[in-house]
């Protein structure tokens, strides 16, 4: 934003005092600008709660006093930006939130709790709407600054510590510009991938929704390659998406950000509840959709649909015939008899021709693991949980059939009921009985599913998704 277009190159003194006067107040002039765009949301179905003299104002929504311009970016996104005074190939940034701080603002889910109770009332979407806005502000001074971003070709084979490549030299300026390297790191040789460049590439990692390997592969390669420009574009659709999807979101409401694998649970815009999911393979994508919650079915059973039946299980009961026993299956006629499952021929059956149903029973290795939502779609999505809890510690989490598996559906499960004598201890008595049971949901509240490319995590930073069903444009 250039308020001084037009000036010629031989300025007048007047005009020079004018441009001091820009340069003085072009801080403020921004800083202002944020500001109404965070109360531009009202519009967009986010309303900005209002703030009396005793609250404390929102932590994203709160300039610090005495910071430049990309100083104030840097608490919502982990890095810092550019400053204006810098030489172009120079860029002043530091290690992002998740290597500097030992601490973070909002701690990982632990008993159904997001962090502090501070976090949880300043935590709302109007935080993570204004969080994106100045996203635009640090990327774009970035783009300005940096006028040929750093890029290098991607190719299917890996890179990792201990090796060297010249395209190593070109990871580094990338790493440092995007803060997730110091400036100053010393380095006797920059071609070398070294365990200085193996942590910032974890760290970027992180923030990209890329498995934390600390490996340059052809995902985490083409998200360095991106330039500042086509973030801010990719902020900007986030943005449009946000204010367009919202207007529909009423009351309590969970919302599942299937690219960066997030599930918010909200209550009149104010964030109650987060913890991560695992959503569809690309092949059997998550859907988009807006569906209410119908049940909770404590300790369910799981009926196997033909398609993954077909897809994942026949191969390994044809190897294995005593597979589906061991593993709590159980087989039944059209007639519903039950049935040997190691003298079924399965050699004859196939998606056509299927004259079986296959049910797992509940316990502790049933793939819904103790809890199952039921919603209303005709999709046959729902949310559950899972046995295979060490998959949540990966950073791409599309792995599942095209249903939403749950970190901790305890803690959802209450969150949702909302009964006040419905506890952690009761609900765990419940499922320690391993009978099946539904809980009715007596409020309306729909979980809403979303394809929104960057996104903003618990922490209240900025995160870009890997981009799991290549939606994204750029």
């Amino acid at each position: 934003m250039d308020f001084m277009v037009g000036l010629s190159r031989e300025t007048t003194s007047s005009q020079r005092q004018l441009i001091r006067i820009h340069d003085f107040l072009m801080p403020y002039f921004i800083i202002l600008f944020l500001c109404w765009q965070s109360f531009c949301v009202a519009g967009a179905g986010l309303s900005l709660p209002a703030v009396t003299a005793s609250q404390e104002i929102p932590i994203a929504a709160k300039p610090p006093t005495g910071l430049s311009v990309s100083e104030i970016v840097s608490d919502v996104v982990g890095i810092t930006s550019v400053e204006a005074s810098m030489p172009t190939n120079a860029v002043d940034v530091t290690m992002p939130k998740e290597v500097a701080q030992t601490e973070t603002p909002v701690e990982r889910v632990v008993g159904g709790e997001i962090g502090t109770e501070e976090a949880q009332k300043t935590f709302t979407l109007t935080d993570i709407r204004l969080t994106l806005v100045k996203g635009v502000a640090l990327y774009q001074k970035m783009a300005n600054d940096i006028k040929h971003w750093p890029q290098f070709t991607c190719l299917n084979s890996v890179l990792k510590k201990g090796e060297r490549d010249p395209i190593v030299t070109v990871m580094r300026k990338q790493l440092t510009y995007l803060g997730f390297m110091p400036k100053d790191h010393p380095a006797s040789d920059l071609e070398l991938f070294d365990e200085t460049v193996e942590k910032g590439v974890r760290a970027f990692q992180e923030r990209h929704s890329l498995d934390r390997d600390g490996i340059l592969g052809l995902r985490t390669c083409r998200l360095l390659n991106m330039t500042p420009t086509n973030r801010v574009r990719l902020i900007h659709e986030s943005i449009a998406q946000l204010d367009q999807l919202s207007a529909e979101w009423k009351g309590r409401f969970i919302l599942v950000n299937v690219p960066t694998y997030d599930l918010f649970a909200v209550n009149q815009n104010r964030i109650e509840h987060a913890q991560s999911v695992i959503v569809g393979l690309l092949s059997r994508p998550t859907p988009n959709l807006s569906s209410p919650i119908l049940s909770i079915v404590l300790n369910p059973s799981w009926g196997v649909p033909v398609s993954i039946f077909m897809k994942d299980k026949l191969r390994k009961v044809l190897h294995d015939p005593e597979y589906l026993e061991r593993s709590g299956y159980r087989v039944y006629d059209q007639h519903g008899e039950l049935l040997d499952p190691t003298v079924v021929n399965w050699d004859e059956v196939s998606r056509d021709h299927f004259p079986y149903t296959v049910r797992q029973q509940p316990g502790p290795n049933n793939a819904l693991g103790n809890l199952k939502f039921i919603l209303a779609n005709d999709r046959a999505i729902f949310m559950h949980g899972t046995p295979q809890v060490s998959l949540f510690e990966k950073g791409e989490r599309a792995l599942s059939s095209g249903c939403i598996r749950v970190e901790d559906p305890i803690a959802l499960a209450l969150w949702v009921l909302n009964d006040a004598h419905m506890t952690m201890n009761l609900m765990h008595d419940m499922i320690d009985e391993e009978t099946t049971q539904a809980l009715p949901v007596k409020e309306k509240i729909s979980v809403h599913t979303i394809y929104i490319p960057v996104w903003v995590d618990k922490e209240g930073i900025l995160i870009f998704s890997s981009d799991p069903y290549h939606k994204n444009k750029i």
